[in-house]
């Protein structure tokens, strides 16, 4: 989770370089951004291993990736209404 932020998409740049997966299951809520980070980064299209799917925290329909090896959460949010909401998401 978080391919399309800053600390997960460059893992994810990393990985795919290091060429340490076959597959790679991306919950994302927007498929183009992914789309559209990849092309800034030099890619034509998506590469191979990645398999997108277009899912939301509240509704994350994870299909095959539900039986992953591992998984990398790497999502958070930006904002919260107060701080303690801030940590109960990005932190706990």
């Amino acid at each position: 989770t978080g391919a399309t932020g800053f600390v997960g998409r460059n893992l994810l740049l990393r990985v795919l370089r290091e060429k340490r997966y076959a597959k790679i299951w991306l919950p994302v809520r927007s498929p183009e951004k992914l789309r559209t980070q990849f092309r800034e980064e030099g890619f034509d299209k998506l590469p191979s291993e990645l398999v997108v799917l277009h899912s939301s925290a509240t509704d994350w329909n994870l299909g095959e990736a539900a039986n992953a090896d591992h998984v990398v959460h790497a999502a958070g949010t930006l904002s919260g209404t107060n701080l303690d909401e801030y940590r109960r998401t990005n932190v706990d």
